[in-house]
Order: structure tokens, then sequence, then C-alpha cells
């Protein structure tokens, strides 16, 4: 579950607006399991901060691959504003 760590401290640099650090890490989750879909939805967050449209975009693709339906209504409310935010500049579905 090492990876699943490591995706939750992407997650903490994202609301900290600490997003190169947020990339890092939800990379590294990635690296271990490709298939964990908060690692994905940290990158695409703060990949969307850092103003990286091409990486945001292919990790979105990724996100709606590994689950078709999400929007991000459903995250509201249980993670930082600036995750949400990044979620939105990424193009996530509401």
């Amino acid at each position: 579950m090492e990876f699943g760590i490591i995706a939750m401290i992407g997650g903490a640099y994202v609301g900290l607006g600490r997003f190169d650090e947020a990339v890092i890490a939800a990379r590294k989750s990635i690296g271990k399991h490709p298939t964990f879909l908060p690692a994905h939805l940290f990158l695409a967050s703060a990949l969307a901060h850092l103003g990286r449209k091409e990486e945001s975009d292919k990790t979105v693709r990724r996100i709606l691959e590994l689950q078709p339906k999400f929007t991000i209504s459903g995250r509201r409310g249980h993670w930082s504003p600036l995750y949400i935010e990044g979620l939105q500049k990424a193009g996530l579905p509401e």
C-alpha cells in the first residue's frame, strides 16, 4: 500500500501549492500502481496548475479511461480548494 501513501503525499503537496513536488509523488505512485486513480487525479491537478497542458491532457484521458463517469462534483468537500481548482483547469467534467 506504499503507492497509496505516496499518492496522498502528492495530494498534500497540491493542497500546499507545491505542485512540482506533487508531480514527483504522483508519478512515483503511478509507477508502483498504474491504475490507482487518486494518483492520476493529483497529477492532473498539479500539472494543470503548472500550465503543463499537454501532460495534463494526457493524464485526463487516462483518468477517463480508468473511470469513464468521473466528475469533479464527487470530490468536492473532501479535498483542498487548490486540488479542485486544478481538476477544473485540467478540464475534467464537473
